[in-house]
């Protein structure tokens, strides 16, 4: 792929690429079948734990996109003992635009619904991290991500 997509493809694909723009506490790990299986921390607590954490199987990837979908969440707790965010499918795509060394990225979290008490916080928060934190490190490369 050219330069740009190709920049936007590690930064959504790689232990790296993530650790640069959404979370630093991000671990890739292949399971018994061979898959890649990301895994987020954020806000670490005096103990050492974190204050939410996910992990996504790779469901799917090809040149201009990866799936991904929550198979453990501690992100948006429910009542019921269950989480809003598992069972929950992340797609980021990309293509080149016209422009020379432009990539159009977009993020789809599916599944998570307009009735979940988070969706209000999650659809702002997808936003800023696409078009502040992944677009800055994608266009140079330094590591400062959203969450430490």
């Amino acid at each position: 792929p050219p330069r740009a997509s190709k920049q936007v493809a590690e930064a959504v694909c790689t232990e790296q690429g993530m650790r640069g723009w959404w979370t630093k506490h991000t671990d890739i790990v292949v399971n018994d079948e061979g898959v890649r299986e990301f895994r987020f921390g954020f806000g670490k607590k005096d103990d050492g734990s974190f204050a939410a954490a996910c992990t996504f199987r790779v469901t799917g990837e090809d040149d201009h996109q990866i799936s991904m979908k929550c198979i453990k969440s501690s992100m948006s707790p429910k009542e019921d003992g269950g989480d809003e965010w598992l069972d929950t499918e992340i797609v980021f795509a990309w293509k080149e635009e016209e422009e020379p060394e432009r990539t159009q990225i977009t993020v789809e979290h599916r599944g998570l619904e307009t009735t979940c008490s988070c969706f209000d916080g999650c659809d702002e928060m997808w936003e800023a991290l696409i078009t502040a934190y992944l677009a800055e490190y994608c266009k140079t490369g330094t590591p400062s991500p959203r969450f430490e």
